[in-house]
């Protein structure tokens, strides 16, 4: 084990040399992830995370997922909802009791029942008449500030209502506007092609999904039977044929989910299955969700405003339609409104239902006692250990309250409720490294995020006709459970997604290092106004203009990455309250505590490191020899229940590559991390008087840092070999004491790596 140990600590240390055969390219570019899988979409999901009970606490403490046909998600949406309480606040609150909601929620289903009966009823009155008098009631907005918890209030009004809304044959359509729906910018296509997912798959008998309904819907028998009835033209028919065809395989099985496009559920066929679900006695609940999102950026600007008017247009002349809406944003957009010349919404007649933020004490409060009655609940089925149970999660909160007592936290975060969560998650990480417990296993799957594989939360193009870029959503993420972004990923164009030679602009050979750079100079700062309030806080535009300067990247990527950071809420922009477009450029940074526990903490994780290197853009030469320099893996098949009926063997050995993935990724991205930041350096040192005098001062405070409270931005690579080296050797023991016929093959998978990427870095 000594030698072995000595043999890592030689790869570390030795500098790779020649980092630019492995860095992208004009050639082409590709990461590990899908080099290995070429379609990583496909078997993509892991089993629901939380077969640990650790994990599962983690995950409770957090983002919980809507699924009415999911009774575990249910049942923990619903017990893990709070209310103010507070029966003086004005009714505007939607959330100030039970009881509120319920009566909310009520009229909302009248709201929508009317609609439908406004079209298919046998009210004589004519529809002008109709119209006028439904005025002002076809639109509801529910707004509240940012991480208020609008999203999980969402959630529990669908959870909790789930039997009320289906005995009153109401379906609940909600859309996620930061989506990507192609090219496609219609908002009713949008509506009626995830209208028409949610009907085949949970109305339609021949789903696998479906449940008792008050009235199934035969969807694809009747698209099938209203195509050969209204449809002459035999090659139209044969392609909308295939259309639904198409449609049933993505709906009816789950193994074949797919995103909602234009192609794949037409809008022929999405107004179709709407209809026939009115027709046969559903009404509609159109929720728009999203908007606080596509504010916050320039980037966003184009999509916001055609959402804003595309809601505008159909709230007109919804009630020929037979939908309500509920359109969901913060509080600070709605007022920004007029402002942009697009006020829809500011009108006397629209309903306003405004959230009231809970205390963090509170939420943390019922979410413990959920679990602890939860927890104890559930351990028989999963075979947990309870011995210490609920002591465990009592002594995390008093870890939780020690920790804030004497900070501004929560305060610093207002009424950022999510933001306030996410920290109490990344602190359940620190109280199990004080129990001595493993919380690597809880980076690697929060990291993954419930995927096999780690995910790209955001994927980059450039439109037909348009020049810049444009940010997409990763396919399987959902916004508002970021948790822990790969800072040593950055933002590239989807190569394989353009044609046009002139705007494959290859990665920036550096662009590792863009993240960290970024956040590190926004933390230098931070600390030194907390030793100099006089300062300024540093700004966007400085900040891209320094990066460019400094380190030779581009200013609208530098833009791009803060953007994602503050979807992250690493940073926030203009102080977490909301931003107009406009200003976006000159407004001011602000480090949310977020950040520090990743640039103090996961950085240097060496499970962290590993799943980071797995979407680092490398070129197409990285993976020219056997191993590549980087190599992608997974460990859900050694974890799960679901799949028990491998060997105990089988297991182990899958373990043992995993762990393999582990150190040679790790070892791979520092020696790139280490060389990049040498030449970076150096750079430095020539160009920083060249900045002006204000940007000098912040460049030199990144550089020497603070005596401490932090190290210069170029240090990192000393705490990362550190640590690296005793989580290493920590394996290289656990293994010589549990398998010590894995020395040796690790050794192995040590010297075939060096012989490909040894000192000569090719």
């Amino acid at each position: 084990m000594r030698n072995l140990r000595e043999f890592i600590k030689h790869c570390i240390d030795t500098p790779l040399k020649d980092p630019t055969f492995i860095l992208p390219d004009s050639d082409g570019w590709i990461d590990a992830i899908d080099k290995t899988i070429p379609s990583p979409h496909e078997g993509s999901h892991a089993p629901p995370s939380g077969s640990t009970r650790d994990e599962y606490v983690h995950r409770r403490l957090g983002h919980i997922a809507v699924n009415p046909h999911n009774s575990e998600n249910t049942e923990a949406l619903v017990a893990s909802y709070t209310f103010p309480d507070d029966l003086d606040l004005p009714s505007v609150y939607i959330n100030r009791s039970h009881e509120g909601v319920r009566l909310a929620v009520q009229q909302l289903v009248l709201m929508a029942l009317r609609e439908r009966d406004f079209i298919y009823g046998t009210d004589p009155l004519d529809r002008t008449g109709r119209k006028l008098a439904a005025a002002g009631h076809d639109l509801v907005v529910l707004h509240g500030e940012r991480g208020s918890g609008k999203t999980f209030f969402l959630n529990y009004v669908l959870s909790h209502f789930s039997h009320y809304f289906d005995s009153e044959k109401v379906i609940w359509v909600r859309l996620n506007l930061v989506e990507d729906f192609g090219n496609n910018d219609y908002l009713l296509h949008r509506i009626y092609a995830q209208a028409t997912k949610i009907i085949m798959r949970y109305y339609d008998p021949q789903s696998d999904q479906y449940q008792q309904k008050p009235i199934p819907l035969s969807v694809s028998t009747h698209l099938y039977s209203w195509i050969e009835a209204n449809k002459p033209n035999r090659d139209e028919a044969s392609v909308l044929n295939q259309k639904v065809m198409g449609m049933c395989q993505v709906f009816h099985h789950k193994t074949r989910d797919e995103r909602v496009t234009p192609n794949l559920v037409p809008m022929v066929l999405g107004r179709r299955s709407f209809e026939y679900a009115q027709e046969s006695g559903y009404s509609f609940i159109i929720v728009l969700d999203g908007l606080d999102q596509l504010d916050a950026t320039p980037f966003h600007k184009r999509k916001f405003e055609n959402l804003l008017q595309s809601t505008d247009n159909l709230a007109r002349d919804q009630a020929a339609l037979g939908m309500v809406f509920l359109v969901v944003t913060r509080t600070n957009t709605l007022r920004s409104l007029p402002n942009a010349n697009i006020s829809p919404y500011i009108n006397s007649a629209i309903i306003e239902w405004r959230l009231k933020e809970i205390p963090l004490d509170s939420i943390l409060h019922v979410r413990t006692s959920f679990l602890k009655s939860n927890v104890a609940r559930l351990s028989t089925q999963q075979n947990w250990d309870t011995s210490d149970w609920p002591q465990h999660i009592d002594e995390f909160v008093n870890f939780v309250s020690q920790e804030i007592r004497g900070t501004r936290f929560p305060a610093s975060f207002g009424a950022n409720s999510r933001a306030q969560m996410q920290i109490v998650q990344l602190m359940y990480f620190d109280f199990l490294d004080i129990q001595h417990e493993r919380p690597y296993l809880l980076i690697e799957s929060v990291a993954k995020a419930g995927l096999r594989y780690p995910p790209k939360h955001y994927s980059y193009c450039i439109p037909p006709g348009r020049r810049e870029w444009e940010r997409r959503v990763g396919t399987h993420t959902q916004l508002d459970n970021h948790l822990l972004p790969f800072i040593f990923s950055y933002p590239v164009l989807d190569y394989y997604s353009h044609t046009d030679p002139s705007i494959l602009l290859p990665p920036h050979s550096a662009g590792v290092l863009l993240g960290l750079r970024v956040l590190q100079i926004v933390a230098a700062q931070e600390h030194l106004l907390k030793q100099s309030p006089v300062c300024d806080r540093l700004r966007l535009h400085e900040l891209t203009e320094m990066c460019k300067r400094l380190f030779d990247y581009p200013k609208f990527l530098t833009t791009l990455l803060l953007e994602e950071f503050v979807e992250y809420e690493l940073l926030s922009l203009a102080g977490n309250e909301g931003l107009r477009v406009s200003n976006t450029t000159i407004s001011p940074l602000y480090a949310m505590p977020k950040l520090f526990h990743m640039l103090d903490r996961f950085m240097y994780n060496l499970a962290y490191l590993n799943l980071c290197a797995m979407r680092v853009p490398f070129s197409i030469r990285a993976f020219s020899k056997e191993p590549s320099f980087v190599r992608s893996g997974t460990l859900d098949s050694v974890r799960y229940t679901s799949l028990r009926h491998e060997s105990q063997m089988e297991r182990e050995e899958k373990l043992f590559q995993w762990v393999t993935t582990k150190i040679l990724n790790s070892i791979a991205l520092y020696r790139l991390l280490n060389r990049i930041n040498t030449t970076q350096k150096t750079m430095f040192e020539e160009r920083r008087r060249g900045l002006n005098e204000r940007l000098q001062r912040i460049a030199l405070n990144a550089s020497t840092g603070l005596e401490g409270t932090m190290c210069g931005i170029f240090e990192f690579p000393r705490v990362m070999r550190d640590e690296l080296l005793v989580q290493l050797n920590a394996i290289v023991e656990q293994l010589g004491y549990s398998r010590p016929d894995r020395i040796e093959r690790l050794k192995e998978a040590l010297n075939d790596y060096w012989r490909s990427w040894g000192e000569g870095g090719r």
